[in-house]
């Protein structure tokens, strides 16, 4: 359109250069005119001269010449301007024409133009609308990808405190900071929440506040404890009923609490129950805001994920508490267990040791307490133990300060006793406390115990050191029947001795370094006609520094620190070997027997181990007698009727040892698979002093033979002992009189002898 206009101007231009041409040519001919009109006027005037003046031929000849060329030089002259002029006239028409048509292409062009101009102004007019249709959608989405970006920073931002609310589960913090970062992250999803946990007490009677997010501090004050019965709570109606209650409008609950709650710039208040998986109600997690409405579906997405992180704490935090009462609480009488007591021991041993003062560990266990058992049963045995812990608990010196290392063993801390005095004088006030009578099933039973004092640093400074010594004057008032002992300098050398004892079994029991320290010895059994039916395999144990050591010193260790295991378990491969080697050298097959340990029975693999060692060996199972206890057989019943079922079946016989030291029951004899009844050497003792003890063996071996059992009497060592057994009948006697344990050497040549 610019260049159309610069043309329509050019052409303007040109035709007014025309125009003035066209003019400067109509001027230029109206002068031609006047002078050709001149010399017109010339030449008449000349022809007139001529015409008057006939005198001079000549001359008027040459003046009629020049006229005649004046006058065709006018005439010449008005032919080229009227040329002139038409040539002007054509030009100007041309001009004309071009202009004319100059002016319709330019009209057109202006038409096109306009046209054009309309239609870009229309598009123009659209663009912009456009353009500001879509400036709409761009602040639009703008808005809406602002709100996103709004939602996911509060999502994230959510996430990662949730995050940090887990981390903080995981390495267990308190429970307050814990729920103080869950309801932050609740809080900061809106400008106008604040938040509050609640956890009920232990009584159900009031809401206590553990964690708070934004809550003013007049606020909170009021919010730390909200009856569970005050019905204007939200808090307590949400816990009561176990369904969120949503308050949209605190001005119109027209409630005091809801007043209140205004009167602090709370618009609106929403709570939710924390449940437990068991659906009962363990606190609540409130929302008060300072904006009138209930919550969208945003904001209970926000919400219900808040309560589930809570209640997931909650559950967490519980099965924690419950792992660690587990773990550090003993299950039947509710005290700290073994684990929790050497705990509090090695505390209390520092905190004493950095304040420099002394205390006095007890050791307390219940006398005769597998017979408590037995009699009344383990139920009876558990209410025993429940009761006798009360009353340790209850004595004001201990409060609480004990734990039950296992069984019937109790372990005391004193920390508030710092002399003997105070410490023995407080054992005796918790044997007294122990003695009170106490329902036992239909009965009222009288129960002993006896204590075992050690007082730090003196007797130990280390827990096991205390333990120990604690234990062993324990074991002397219960030898002594004095009620309680305090440790001194000659048990001291007891533990040393048992220490010593401890160390030389496990060096014996190393194939290399315990090479000839232990021996299998054999004490031959006989007949009353004198003839030899088997043997007792019996354990001796010599060290290089602490030479012989009685069978009396080293089973007991054994037991308590399960080197019985090993040690049973190398005197049955000794045996079965023993018997194979009597085999091969052609010696008449004899029973021997071998005593077990409770520990040893105890375990439910016990028949497998035996029978390996038998197929190892391949010794006769026939050849081989277990000889247990009374009381390692009442152990455990069941279990013991199982093993010997097994072994029986294999070929094994049993023995009852030292049997009327213990039930003295034939109503268990009955209910075994047993063979043989041991005499205990006690009642042998005193077979010639005493019409009782004759008449009891007499009994003993009586009933027995009833029941199909072989009757041995332990201990003979008298020929009057052997008469009367041989008068009563008993089937076989065992004692110094016949012959003393012997090595397995001395015993072959005794077998070959015979």
């Amino acid at each position: 359109m610019r260049s159309q206009i610069w043309l329509l101007a050019a052409l303007l231009v040109l035709e007014g250069i025309l125009c003035w041409a066209n003019w400067k040519g109509a001027q230029d001919l109206a002068q031609l005119q006047r002078t050709a009109l001149q010399l017109h006027a010339q030449s008449q005037q000349a022809e007139g001269t001529g015409k008057g003046a006939q005198g001079d031929a000549a001359a008027a000849q040459a003046r009629n010449e020049a006229a005649r060329q004046l006058n065709e030089q006018g005439w010449s002259l008005i032919q080229n301007g009227e040329a002139l002029q038409r040539g002007a006239l054509t030009w100007q028409a041309w001009s004309l024409l071009v202009l004319a048509a100059i002016l319709g292409i330019g009209l057109r062009s202006y038409v096109t133009g306009e046209r054009e101009v309309t239609r870009r102004r229309q598009a123009e007019a659209e663009l912009r609308a456009e353009h500001a249709s879509l400036e709409s959608r761009i602040e639009q989405r703008t808005a809406e990808l602002r709100a996103e970006v709004d939602v996911r920073t509060r999502a994230e931002e959510r996430n990662r405190r949730q995050k940090r609310v887990l981390e903080m589960l995981a390495n267990r913090a308190p429970l307050e900071e814990i729920f103080a970062e869950l309801t932050a992250s609740v809080a900061v999803q809106r400008r106008s929440w604040e938040s509050a946990i609640h956890l009920v007490d232990a009584k159900n009677s009031s809401l206590q506040l553990v964690g708070s997010s934004r809550v003013s501090d007049h606020l909170e004050h009021y919010l730390r404890s909200i009856a569970t019965g005050f019905p204007d709570a939200p808090e307590s109606r949400a816990w009561a009923t176990g369904e969120p209650c949503f308050i949209g409008s605190m001005n119109q609950e027209h409630r005091p609490w809801s007043e209140f709650l205004f009167s602090n710039g709370i618009r609106s208040a929403w709570s939710l129950p924390l449940l437990h998986g068991d659906g009962i109600a363990l606190g609540t997690l409130t929302i008060y805001s300072r904006l009138l409405g209930i919550p969208g579906e945003e904001d209970r997405e926000v919400l219900d994920s808040a309560v589930r992180l809570a209640s997931l704490v909650l559950d967490v935090q519980n099965m924690n508490r419950e792992l660690h009462r587990k773990a550090y609480q003993d299950e039947l009488t509710g005290v700290a267990n073994r684990r929790a007591g050497e705990m509090r021991l090695r505390d209390a041993i520092a905190r004493s040791r950095r304040q420099n003062e002394s205390f006095a560990v007890m050791c307390i266990d219940v006398d005769r307490f597998k017979r408590i058992n037995d009699i009344y049963g383990h139920a009876c045995g558990d209410r025993v133990l429940l009761e006798v812990s009360k009353r340790i608990s209850a004595h004001p010196v201990v409060k609480g300060a004990m734990a039950r290392m296992g069984g019937d063993e109790f372990l005391v801390l004193l920390e508030s006793c710092p002399t003997d005095e105070l410490a023995c004088k407080t054992a005796g006030e918790l044997v007294t406390s122990i003695l009170q009578p106490m329902e036992l099933g239909c009965e009222i039973a009288t129960i002993g115990a006896s204590v075992g004092i050690a007082m730090f640093p003196r007797d130990g400074d280390t827990p096991d050191e205390l333990e120990r010594h604690a234990d062993a004057a324990m074991y002397q008032a219960k030898r002594r029947g004095i009620g309680w002992c305090a440790f001194s300098s000659a048990m001291r050398a007891e533990v040393t001795r048992a220490t010593s004892i401890e160390e030389a079994l496990r060096e014996a029991l190393d194939p290399e370094a315990g090479q000839g320290m232990l021996a299998v010895h054999y004490q031959p059994i006989y007949k009353a006609n004198g003839a030899m039916t088997a043997m007792e395999a019996l354990l001796r144990f010599h060290h290089p520094k602490l030479g012989d050591i009685s069978p009396a010193q080293f089973i007991p260790i054994a037991e308590e620190t399960s080197l019985i295991l090993p040690l049973g378990h190398w005197v049955l491969q000794q045996v079965c070997s023993q018997i194979v080697l009597w085999q091969e050298k052609g010696i008449p097959p004899l029973r021997i027997g071998v005593n077990i340990s409770g520990i040893q029975w105890g375990r439910e693999d016990f028949v497998e181990e035996v029978e390996a060692i038998l197929n190892e060996s391949h010794a006769p199972a026939h050849a081989l007698t277990l000889e247990l206890t009374e009381s390692v057989m009442m152990q455990n019943a069941s279990l013991a009727k199982q093993h010997m079922r097994k072994l029986k079946d294999l070929g094994v016989r049993f023995a009852m040892d030292d049997f009327g030291t213990g039930y003295s029951s034939f109503s268990y004899l009955h209910q075994l698979p047993l063979d043989i009844l041991k005499i205990d050497r006690s009642f042998i003792a005193r077979l010639g002093q005493s019409d009782d003890s004759r008449a009891i063996v007499a009994s003993i071996v009586s009933m027995a033979h009833m029941l199909g059992l072989i009757t041995i009497a332990e201990g003979v060592e008298t020929e009057a002992q052997r008469l009367l057994l041989t008068e009563m009948e008993c089937d076989g006697m065992q004692g110094f009189l016949f012959a003393k344990p012997m090595p397995a050497s001395d015993a072959t040549a005794l077998r070959l002898s015979c």
